[in-house]
């Protein structure tokens, strides 16, 4: 009996250490912060390279089959969740057509549903901004080597930026690349705020010129679609959806 009562109460510890060992686990993964393991930033990137190519699909299918010009493309989305997409929504554009085929976020366009910036890639020390955990379309950025380069809105990128990400995730998405292996550069990106004046609704903006560039101060960035930065205290990657 007592060797009975023994085993019982071996098997209950047993059972006690690996729930706590599963729980400690789980708690790890569902961690905000700064850090994360190699491995989680490796699936995170490739998470992150899915999303882009969706919406280079989408960009591609409103320029060669609906025939959207650069400035008839709309980000807009339904933000206030009234139901419709109109005025009242972020990244409005009234450039483009009201039949929504231009429209990257409409089954009428590109046939996307809005999405955010997978959560766990994300460095919550920022999660007070107001662009938190969100796909940034800006009007004003351009990227050295390619499209055209010039000081002008002419040569501004449609472009996406996704901001407040983990270092280990930006770094990830660099590697992948090629762009400094296991390192982030600094660059400036003048004027580039994430605020309501940045975002792109449908007319370019020349930034600070020459300085409002990804790549300006980082060489390895040069010629590249696809990229990430440290910049202003945060780590954030582009990837230019069309080169102008």
């Amino acid at each position: 009996m007592t060797s009975a009562k023994g085993n019982v109460l071996f098997l209950i510890l047993i059972a006690i250490g690996l729930f706590a060992a599963l729980s400690y686990a789980m708690t790890q993964q569902g961690r905000g912060g700064a850090s994360i393991d190699q491995e989680r930033a490796s699936l995170l990137a490739g998470e992150i390279f899915r999303q882009l190519a969706t919406f280079d699909q989408a960009i591609g299918r409103l320029r060669l089959i609906k025939k959207c010009d650069d400035t008839e493309i709309s980000f807009a989305h339904d933000s206030d969740d009234d139901g419709d997409i109109d005025s009242n929504d972020d990244y409005y554009n009234p450039n483009a057509p009201t039949d929504f085929k231009c429209h990257v976020f409409h089954q009428s366009g590109g046939g996307l549903d809005w999405v955010k910036i997978p959560p766990l890639a994300l460095d919550d020390a920022h999660s007070a901004e107001a662009t938190y955990g969100e796909y940034f379309f800006p009007n004003l950025v351009r990227v050295k080597g390619i499209g055209t380069d010039c000081d002008t809105a002419d040569c501004s990128e449609l472009l996406v930026v996704l901001p407040y990400l983990k270092e280990a995730v930006a770094k990830e998405v660099n590697n992948r690349t090629g762009i400094i292996r296991n390192g982030l550069g600094s660059d400036n990106v003048c004027n580039l705020d994430f605020d309501d004046g940045d975002k792109f609704i449908g007319t370019f903006s020349a930034g600070c010129g020459a300085s409002s560039t990804y790549s300006d101060n980082i060489p390895d960035m040069e010629r590249r679609r696809t990229g990430c930065t440290n910049r202003l205290g945060q780590n954030e990657c582009y990837h230019v959806l069309v080169p102008r």
